[in-house]
């Protein structure tokens, strides 16, 4: 089967991320296709470089990029999410004048016409 996530909670502070990471991961183990994993709203939380864990934390940015990296899944983020909670791309922050950028190379720009896309093409859409 194949599946498109939307994770709209922030990598800390809410269940949302951990649990999508989780059910991610198993659906994969479970030989589940995932067409790609959209953050929206907090979610673009997940993108941020400047997050940190604890030494005795997961660090959800390092599980995305191994998942996304071992399995070829599109970790995109909404475009509008992204800027208005200061995650930064690179064309936006030329645009701009700012030398920094602040979105992990593993996550791509994304819109709700590609989220759209995904749904069409997937049997289903789990949201966290």
């Amino acid at each position: 089967m194949k599946y498109t996530i939307l994770v709209t909670g922030p990598c800390y502070g809410t269940q949302n991320s951990i649990s999508s990471f989780l059910f991610s991961k198993n659906l994969i183990l479970k030989k589940h296709k995932i067409k790609s994993i959209f953050f929206y709203s907090d979610g673009v939380y997940n993108s941020n470089i400047m997050n940190f864990s604890n030494y005795n934390e997961i660090n959800l940015l390092k599980c995305w990029k191994k998942l996304s990296n071992k399995f070829n899944i599109n970790l995109k983020i909404c475009i509008g999410s992204s800027l208005k909670r200061g995650i930064l791309t690179k064309d936006f922050a030329i645009e701009k004048g700012i030398n920094f950028v602040n979105i992990d190379s593993s996550f791509k720009i994304s819109s709700f016409s590609e989220l759209a896309k995904d749904i069409i093409s997937s049997e289903r859409i789990v949201q966290f």
